[in-house]
């Protein structure tokens, strides 16, 4: 992470992840990932009023920063010198980042980003939505110790993820344990993290009541939106439809949860 690597906008791609690729043809499309949307703007908003003070020539990675919309929230924030550089292993996701202002591209897995950074060259290393791909121990422990070697001293390391067991998606019962056997909790990713060295660690919650149409949550599910649903053939999921449609009845033509957000924050002393 030189100088150089930070204001390259077009790093060359070389891997094509058959998931993304499908789910970048209308990721801005879902609730969730709409821009500027009503969800973005909370969640976006939610992790900054955690985050101490950035200063403006501060040196940020957005690991698994997909389409590059958190990356560009950080730079405008903060106004940042220098872009934020967004790391993700699709080209397809990374080719939408590229046109979002403020972001640099570089397309790697989150372990061989994170285990190659050049030592105390970051100041603030992010990944949303990302340390559930990640298997433990051995998988997160080389990420996070690679992300504490490539932290400046007073660098931190900010992980946004959601809770393993304290969700109320409105799943079909196949999806909630795929969900949870893939989810870390958050007590084992802070004792990954202090193992690795991290000082400080702390968790914040933040957490929102929403309201769905039930097409538009089951639409979501039949385009495998979440990686939850990437490994149920069509049919599973017509079944599981079903079986939502069965269990969340009583709410009529809406769907309810509360969505919450966990993050992990650890500083390198």
């Amino acid at each position: 992470l030189n100088q150089k690597e930070f204001r390259n906008h077009s790093t060359a791609c070389t891997s094509n992840l058959n998931h993304y690729q499908e789910v970048s043809k209308g990721y801005h499309s879902v609730f969730f990932y709409t821009r500027d949307g009503q969800y973005e703007r909370w969640q976006f908003g939610a992790i900054a009023k955690n985050l101490l003070n950035i200063s403006a020539n501060a040196r940020i990675v957005d690991i698994g920063g997909g389409t590059g919309r958190f990356a560009s929230f950080l730079h405008s924030r903060y106004a940042l010198t220098d872009p934020v550089l967004c790391v993700d292993m699709s080209p397809d996701m990374l080719k939408l980042a590229e046109d979002e202002p403020g972001v640099a591209t570089h397309c790697s897995d989150a372990v061989s980003f994170a285990t190659k950074m050049q030592p105390e060259s970051v100041d603030y290393a992010f990944n949303k939505e990302l340390i559930h791909h990640l298997q433990a121990p051995v998988e997160l422990s080389k990420f996070y110790s690679g992300l504490y070697a490539g932290l400046k001293t007073g660098g931190q390391s900010i992980t946004i993820t959601r809770p393993k067991k304290n969700i109320s998606y409105p799943f079909f019962t196949a999806a909630k344990q795929v969900w949870m056997e893939n989810a870390h909790s958050s007590d084992e990713i802070q004792s990954v993290m202090r193992t690795c060295g991290f000082k400080n660690v702390r968790l914040a919650v933040e957490e929102i009541p929403l309201a769905l149409p039930s097409t538009e949550w089951k639409d979501m599910i039949r385009s495998r939106m979440w990686s939850t649903f990437s490994q149920f053939s069509d049919e599973d999921l017509n079944h599981g439809i079903r079986e939502i449609e069965r269990r969340f009845e009583s709410q009529n033509e809406t769907v309810h949860f509360t969505e919450r957000l966990y993050i992990i924050i650890g500083e390198k002393q």
